[in-house]
């Protein structure tokens, strides 16, 4: 189903998708729909690897990964959300791609130059030290606030001695505090949600600057709702911290993050341009890796590197069948609401009401 190419090609449904668009998915949505994690990026962006204290292997993957699979511009990303959302009004939240590979400053301006021209909303990549240079930023570019890398110059994406507070430092979380603006995070770390470090600084930052609104990308990157169950139950309720759900497929995330965090505190998002893909992340507790780790194992029908030839095998029986990543993302949402027994104005909170409210609190 659909094609096997790889990285982004412009999404031609099939005949399958149409199917459940139609009768599943579209009677489902509301009419306006707020996507509150987009990434757009051109490919004259991506630099050069650079975690020098990592072995050339390993770096090599990192900018295959990244380089050809992010960049995406604009024109098509609109584009892509006419064809697989038709019939529905499609706003869209732009972030930069979170790593240090990307050229921030141009993908600042990129973002900066499209919010107008598009009619779109847009975060900034924190590139700044200094907390006048970073409100100057915000003022510049119009942003709605920040999302925070997923690396650093000296450490690669994974390595779990990244702490949250070199992610989302004291200086960009003044000016998201003082401006009410968005501040979107990839939590750091394997246990995401759940790891005791990241729990303690989200109460730390959220307490601290009370005023910014900190959204935990990809529900806290719970993709298996044990995750999230030990680190919602540990945080407790902070007022300021929200989740989107971009990249989850599992009913029982959703379901579990809607009824403990609350229906006001969950916005939708997907992940594009990843959540063009034939994919879906399922929970399966009987494979070793997953028990190990607590993580979900990608079932993706195009050939990507983070997915290895053994693990296709796992699923390859059912490859055809897998259909795009963003419909498993909106079944998924509507499996937890029906079977918590939402009604029309509780999803039309998740998709839109809820991406509204933020986005106003921060009056640009």
């Amino acid at each position: 189903m659909g094609s096997a190419q790889w990285p982004y090609q412009p999404v031609i449904l099939e005949n399958a998708e149409k199917e459940i668009y139609a009768n599943e998915i579209q009677p489902f949505l509301p009419q306006k729909i707020i996507d509150f994690h987009t990434h757009i990026c051109l490919k004259e962006y991506v630099q050069e690897p650079h975690a020098k204290n990592q072995g050339a292997q390993e770096s090599n993957y990192y900018s295959d990964y990244t380089g050809r699979l992010y960049p995406l511009t604009i024109e098509k990303l609109l584009e892509t959300n006419k064809t697989i959302y038709a019939g529905k009004e499609v706003m869209v939240l732009c972030l930069p791609i979170p790593f240090c590979l990307f050229d921030a400053k141009s993908m600042n301006l990129y973002i900066k130059d499209n919010i107008k021209k598009h009619n779109v909303f847009g975060l900034a990549a924190p590139i700044y030290k200094k907390t006048q240079d970073l409100d100057d930023l915000i003022e510049w570019g119009g942003f709605k606030g920040f999302k925070t890398f997923c690396d650093l110059p000296n450490k690669m994406y994974g390595d779990n001695s990244i702490n949250l507070s070199d992610l989302a430092k004291s200086e960009m979380m003044k000016v998201a505090n003082k401006r009410n603006l968005i501040v979107v995070i990839h939590l750091p770390k394997s246990k995401r949600i759940a790891d005791p470090e990241n729990i303690k600084e989200i109460k730390e930052i959220a307490t601290k600057y009370p005023d910014a609104n900190i959204v935990l990308a990809h529900m806290g990157r719970s993709f298996c709702p044990e995750v999230l169950q030990v680190g919602l139950k540990s945080l407790g309720k902070l007022d300021n911290v929200y989740l989107d759900t971009s990249g989850v497929t599992e009913e029982e995330v959703f379901r579990f993050g809607l009824e403990e965090w609350g229906i006001d505190k969950v916005t939708f998002g997907t992940d594009s341009p990843l959540s063009f893909l034939r994919a879906k992340r399922p929970c399966l507790r009987d494979r070793l890796h997953v028990q190990k780790s607590g993580m979900s194992l990608w079932y993706v029908k195009e050939n990507v590197p983070w997915v290895t030839s053994e693990e296709r095998k796992g699923f390859e029986k059912e490859i055809d069948q897998i259909i795009l990543y963003a419909y498993n993302q909106i079944l998924g949402i509507k499996r937890a609401a029906m079977k918590i027994g939402l009604g029309r104005k509780d999803v039309e909170k998740i998709f839109c009401k809820n991406a509204e409210r933020l986005l106003a609190k921060t009056g640009l």
